[in-house]
């Protein structure tokens, strides 16, 4: 505000300046009027960078705390809000749509600042002037402030078009580059191509749009601006040749009419801009505003020691309301010590125990306990300490392999982490990489085979060292002696733990002590292996169709 106060000052000062001159003042005459030019220029020309270098530096350090809470929020409403998203609009919204809030932060309120300050001071600088100019000129000015107003429904409506569209091409075309494996070798390209074109295209689409209605607004301020300039200089003109205001005046009623525009034009501009930065601020206010699928009751852990034992009473699951049931009425437990095979035909609802387990959804029916305690009475954070876990499908980050293995505990040692790979017979093929330990393994671990990621999933499991361990087909990428070996580690590690593992592989069931066998979403089986596959049962029945599935065809070799 003091920078545009001395901008005004600047103005009126050099056109007085330029007015005295023209009506025969002497340069020795206006010695005062020089220094408060010479004064004023330098003041507004060092507070204007101080301004422009901390309204920048506010806005950003905005944006990072806007950021961090964005991905804190999406921490907590994953896994269910996010599976429902497209990856690629989700990190544009966190990227690109916060982004766009330092235009609001670093320039539309500085701008909307000036247009309060500057407009009515020149114009009542002008008024002191003359009356009948700031008469004259005020229409044209009460029209330009509310030439946003005109088109700010259908600015709306195109900027939010446009956002989408933007969020929609974004993860388009990520999908192209994730799946570029499987759409060369299924020949696929020209589908992508014409998929990423039909995105484009709607992205263009909207954005035409947009600037159409841009390019309008433009010009209606701009005629207005003329207009109003015109009117300006005419009545001034006209005033000052009937002897009604002072010759040397006019330069400065000139000058401060334009000034009077300037602000709000600069406001124009960039309010053509703030209805992509008020659809961007929608989709990030979405994100903040949602509400998480789990949310904790408790904020400390039940009283006395909490003994790992393990769970599900008469538990009934679906992941949406119009959703069939997953889980229908499902009872069993793990003890301490005990490891128990959680087996069953794919969509059987094995995954779906393990995500209620880590609380990534709560029964809809029903309750899953630790040590009695039902897991809605630990806090989330408590509660995933207390599991570690070894997922299907291993994600690594493009950091380094002894950093990838470090997620299981942020705080270990070298040798701590060397001794969890070493457990999960991962250094084998870890000390054959390009740089050991300190190989960056790419994105999504592209550079290991899914055995190998698998084995650094498990090292992490070992890191972790918590009183419960879940393993989800943890080995089903691994050859049959890497699996014989975790399995040894497995079965040390889970020694006065509870362990439960999903799986399909005889070999791995077998080592198990009790199988619990999942069908249609309900327990159907308890026992021991032998004893379950002699009875003719559900269990029977899967090992014989997976001895089927591994017998040769007819005429194969």
């Amino acid at each position: 505000m003091i920078v545009q106060v001395l901008g005004i000052l600047t103005a009126l000062t050099g056109a007085y300046l330029v007015g005295a001159v023209l009506t025969g003042a002497t340069i020795s005459d206006q010695l005062m009027t020089i220094t408060l030019l010479a004064l004023f220029t330098v003041m507004q020309f060092v507070l204007s960078n101080v301004n422009s270098y901390w309204s920048h530096v506010t806005a950003f350090r905005s944006l990072v705390e806007i950021r961090k809470a964005v991905y804190k929020k999406i921490d907590e409403l994953a896994p269910a809000y996010v599976i429902e998203r497209r990856s690629g609009d989700l990190a544009r919204s966190a990227l690109s749509d916060v982004n766009l809030l330092e235009l609001y932060i670093a320039h539309t309120l500085p701008e909307f600042l000036q247009a309060i300050v500057v407009t009515p001071i020149t114009l009542l600088v002008i008024g002191l002037i003359h009356w009948g100019l700031m008469i004259a000129l005020a229409p044209f000015l009460v029209a330009a402030v509310t030439v946003p107003d005109w088109f700010a429904r259908r600015a709306e409506e195109q900027g939010r078009a446009h956002r989408a569209s933007a969020g929609e091409m974004s993860a388009d075309v990520i999908d192209g580059v994730q799946g570029l494996r499987e759409i060369v070798t299924f020949g696929a390209m020209e589908q992508s191509i014409k998929r990423l074109d039909a995105s484009q295209q709607r992205y263009s689409d909207t954005y035409v749009s947009y600037e159409g209605r841009s390019g309008l607004e433009r010009g209606s301020g701009d005629a207005l601006l003329a207009m109003g300039m015109t009117v300006t200089v005419a009545l001034g003109g006209w005033l000052t040749t009937r002897g009604y205001m002072d010759v040397a005046l006019y330069p400065a009623a000139t000058v401060l009419a334009a000034m009077a525009f300037v602000p709000i034009m600069n406001l124009m501009n960039i309010a053509r801009q703030l209805s992509q930065t008020s659809a961007a601020a929608e989709r990030v206010i979405g994100i903040m505003n949602a509400q998480p699928t789990v949310i904790d009751r408790a904020v400390s852990p039940p009283e006395g020691s909490i003994v790992p034992t393990l769970d599900f009473k008469e538990v009934r699951f679906c992941y949406a309301p119009e959703l069939p049931e997953v889980l229908k009425g499902v009872t069993f437990g793990v003890s301490p010590g005990e490891t128990v095979a959680l087996v069953g035909r794919s969509g059987a609802g094995k995954s779906t125990c393990t995500y209620l387990m880590l609380r990534l959804w709560d029964p809809t029916v029903g309750s899953v306990r630790i040590g009695g305690h039902d897991l809605r009475d630990f806090p989330q954070e408590y509660l995933r300490d207390m599991i570690a876990y070894v997922p299907q499908d291993v994600y690594l980050f493009n950091v380094s392999v002894r950093e990838n293995i470090r997620i299981g505990r942020g705080d270990a040692t070298d040798a701590e982490v060397e001794d969890a790979a070493r457990r999960a017979f991962a250094l084998d093929f870890i000390t054959a990489l390009p740089d050991r330990w300190d190989t960056v393994l790419g994105e999504r671990g592209a550079t290991l085979s899914g055995g190998q990621r698998q084995r650094i999933a498990i090292a992490r499991a070992f890191l972790k060292d918590a009183p419960i361990l879940v393993m989800d087909e943890a080995v089903s990428s691994l050859d049959t002696e890497s699996e014989a070996n975790v399995r040894k580690a497995v079965k040390e590690v889970s020694r006065g733990r509870t362990t439960l593992i999903v799986a399909h592989r005889p070999s791995t069931i077998r080592s198990a002590d009790r199988i619990i066998v999942l069908e249609e979403g309900r327990v159907a089986e308890t026992g021991w292996f032998n004893e379950l596959a002699e009875n003719g049962g559900a269990f029977s029945r899967l090992m014989t169709a997976q001895v089927e599935i591994t017998q040769p065809v007819d005429g194969a070799p």
